[in-house]
C-alpha cells in the first residue's frame, strides 16, 4: 500500500475554482515545476521536515472545522505543489471519499497517467488544470528550465483531452477548469489567443492576475516583473473571449 502523501498545511475554507466554490484545500508538499511567480514555495523547495504533517491528521483537523450536514461534509480541494506526483495521490483520495467529501484536484497537467487513473475511478468531481504558457507552441521560453518546458508541452495537452472526454461522458457528475497565470514573461495576448483556440469552447477559462507575494519561489527574478495593468487583462481576456463563451478573470 502507498504512504498517504505530505502535506505542508491547509485551509479552512479557500476558494477551490469557478464559480466562487469555497471550501477547504489541503496542499501536498513537493511540485516537479520551477514557476518563479509560484505563491506556494514553502510546499515546493523550502520544506521543512518538521512543518510535514499528516494527511489522515489533516483530514481530522478539517472534519472538526466543516459545516454541514454529518452525512454530506461538502467538497475538498487537494492542491500542492503537484499533487500528481505522489504515488499515494488516489489512497488520499479514496480517504478523503471515505469521509464524504466530493473531491476536487489542482494540478499542472504534467503527470496525465495519474489524471487518467483517477478520472477512471470517478472520484473527482472537479479539476482545475493550470496551463502556464503556450504548451501547443514552440517558442522558446527565456528563464524556464528548457526540459520542464518540453515536459509541459509534451503531457498537457494530453491532460487537457482527458478532461475533455471525461466531461463529455460525465458532465452531471463532473466538471473542470483552465487556468493560466498572467506572468509577463511567460503569456501575452498571442498565447491566451494560442491556449485558447485549443479549449473547449462551452468550457471555463480563468486568467489569473499575477501579484507579488512574500512566498514567492524567485523573488529575485519575479519580484522585478511589473504585473499587467488591469486593461492589458482585459484585453486578453476579450482575445480569449472571440473563441470562449466563459472566460473570467480571477485577482488573488
Amino acid at each position: 500500500m502507498e504512504a498517504l502523501p505530505p502535506v505542508v498545511g491547509f485551509n479552512g475554507v479557500a476558494e477551490a475554482g469557478f464559480p466562487d466554490v469555497m471550501c477547504p484545500v489541503m496542499f501536498l508538499a513537493g511540485c516537479n515545476l520551477r514557476c518563479p511567480y509560484c505563491m506556494n514555495s514553502s510546499a515546493v523547495v523550502r520544506i521543512e521536515e518538521s512543518s510535514l504533517k499528516s494527511a489522515s491528521d489533516v483530514l481530522d483537523q478539517i472534519d472538526q472545522i466543516t459545516d454541514g450536514d454529518d452525512d454530506d461534509p461538502g467538497q475538498l480541494l487537494i492542491s500542492g505543489g503537484e499533487p500528481c506526483i505522489h504515488p499515494g495521490l488516489p489512497r488520499l483520495v479514496d480517504l478523503a471519499i471515505d469521509r464524504g467529501y466530493r473531491v476536487r484536484l489542482s494540478t499542472n497537467g504534467t503527470r496525465p497517467e495519474v489524471l487518467e487513473t483517477l478520472l477512471a475511478s470517478g472520484k473527482l468531481s472537479f479539476v482545475a488544470l493550470d496551463i502556464k504558457l503556450d504548451v501547443f507552441g514552440n517558442k522558446e521560453i527565456a528563464g524556464f528550465d528548457p526540459d520542464q518546458v518540453s515536459l509541459m508541452r509534451h503531457a498537457v495537452p494530453r491532460s487537457l483531452e482527458l478532461l475533455k472526454l471525461h466531461t463529455r461522458q460525465n458532465a452531471v457528475l463532473f466538471a473542470y477548469e483552465v487556468r493560466t497565470t498572467l506572468y509577463p514573461p511567460l503569456v501575452d495576448v498571442a498565447e491566451i489567443e494560442s491556449i485558447s483556440s485549443h479549449l473547449d469552447p462551452n468550457g471555463v477559462y480563468v486568467l489569473q492576475q499575477f501579484r507579488h507575494t512574500k512566498g514567492m519561489l524567485s523573488p529575485g527574478v519575479a519580484g522585478l516583473v511589473t504585473p499587467y495593468s488591469t486593461d492589458r487583462i482585459e484585453y486578453m481576456a476579450d482575445v480569449a473571449s472571440i473563441r470562449l463563451k466563459h472566460v473570467h478573470v480571477r485577482r488573488p
